[in-house]
């Protein structure tokens, strides 16, 4: 005898859509969870929020969030001191295709009682391991990644794809946009006090 599940409509089009973002977020060829950095056609991104105009020429990327907070993690500073934590490596896209490798330490510049009421704002920077005349500035806040890197080639941004979007990432040449945004801008209203 077989088994018949019934499924209503409206739980049918929830699997549809959870089955649709998964695709999404797994691109084909997906091996799994162990990417930091994987390219993404800007097609298959959702737009969550504002975005501002996309720069002439970029690259589209998914970033696995979990990966990137457990490097950074191992840059952090004790409670109560101040500036530079632990040295790690870390990849970071070019534009054009390919990584750059990075040593990066984390550099508060926030009071210890700052930083210890807003334990999720943190910066951190350093220099090429690839290029070593390159240098990084970069943060992970609730608004999402962002990255700043001087190169030989010129200074590149990695900003998310949209406002709201902590998966998805553009990388471009500074001087190929035409946005006016600032690359570390954060609304206000997306930083929430810890408890």
């Amino acid at each position: 005898m077989r088994s018949v599940i019934k499924i209503s409509m409206p739980a049918l089009m929830a699997l549809a859509f959870l089955i649709s973002c998964k695709t999404v977020h797994r691109p084909a060829g997906s091996s799994g969870d162990d990417f930091l950095w994987k390219d993404i056609p800007a097609q298959e991104i959702p737009v969550m929020g504002y975005q501002s105009p996309l720069p002439s020429q970029y690259r589209s990327l998914l970033m696995n969030t979990v990966k990137m907070r457990t490097i950074l993690r191992k840059t952090h500073t004790q409670p109560g001191n101040t500036g530079s934590g632990p040295a790690t490596v870390i990849e970071l896209p070019l534009p054009e295709g390919g990584y750059g490798s990075f040593t990066i330490t984390e550099q508060n510049t926030m009071a210890p009682a700052l930083l210890a009421k807003y334990p999720q704002l943190r910066t951190y920077g350093g220099t090429g391991i690839t290029e070593p005349t390159a240098s990084v500035r970069l943060d992970f806040m609730p608004g999402g990644f962002h990255a700043y890197l001087s190169t030989e080639r010129g200074a590149v941004i990695i900003e998310p794809f949209s406002m709201g979007d902590t998966l998805h990432y553009l990388c471009f040449y500074k001087h190929l946009s035409s946005r006016e945004k600032e690359v570390f801008e954060i609304p206000a209203d997306s930083i929430q006090e810890e408890k």
